[in-house]
């Protein structure tokens, strides 16, 4: 297990909520078949080895649990929001409900495509009153009072995903950001935009970026 002092939790170093559930599976089947191993009269060394094993599980089961639950806990404080529906806003829901400045506004058109193209990094755009989560658990890009209307073309997005696929960093977190600001693609009835939309989309899941950089180049160098 991963240690954490003080430093915010990733979800990536650790186990995941399948892993919690294969570990409780073989801990319930050995809490099961090492009292039955004791009634078939299996021989005493076998027993004693599946009763070891079990213990050893129940401490990682715990453990995973553990870190688990602190994920959720994390991202509760992270986000400040009263769990009942008729509680009183917090203090950050009441400072994100503060509309954009026009001139953080102009800001952020500016900027956006700067962001979608590779050249500046998406963490930028958190200083012109952006609130943007990184996850786990979710990913989450919000503007107080909507997100400003930008519109970039389809050689912005391809240069961004090929300096980003390439570069092999923070390509799924840049190709989230990109369609929750850009809105590319979203009234486009074309084909090649609808093939780069679906790259975008696959990127921002985490696929693979030697997968997309050959996608990429199967693409081609399509027109504007």
């Amino acid at each position: 297990m991963p240690e954490y002092k003080g430093a915010p939790l990733d979800g990536d170093r650790g186990p995941g909520l399948g892993c919690f559930w294969i570990q409780a599976g073989l801990l319930v089947a050995l809490l099961i078949l090492t009292p039955l191993s004791v009634v078939w009269a299996w021989p005493s060394m076998v027993s004693a080895a599946l009763l070891i094993l079990s213990l050893v599980l129940l401490f990682f089961v715990g453990q995973t649990m553990i870190f688990l639950l602190r994920l959720v806990a994390a991202d509760r404080r992270t986000r400040r929001r009263p769990l009942g529906p008729d509680a009183k806003p917090t203090v950050g829901q009441l400072e994100d409900e503060v509309p954009l400045s026009e001139e953080n506004k102009a800001e952020l058109r500016r900027l956006i495509p700067e962001v979608v193209r590779g050249e500046r990094p998406w963490q930028d755009l958190r200083e012109h009153g952006l609130t943007i989560h990184e996850g786990p658990p979710f990913d989450d890009v919000h503007s107080p009072g909507g997100m400003p209307e930008v519109k970039v073309g389809r050689r912005d997005v391809l240069a961004g995903l090929r300096k980003q696929a390439e570069a092999k960093r923070d390509l799924r977190m840049w190709a989230f950001v990109t369609i929750a600001t850009s809105h590319f693609g979203a009234d486009s009835d074309d084909e090649t935009d609808d093939q780069v939309t679906a790259l975008l989309g696959d990127a921002s899941a985490g696929v693979d970026p030697a997968e997309i950089v050959s996608r990429l180049d199967a693409l081609g160098n399509p027109p504007p």
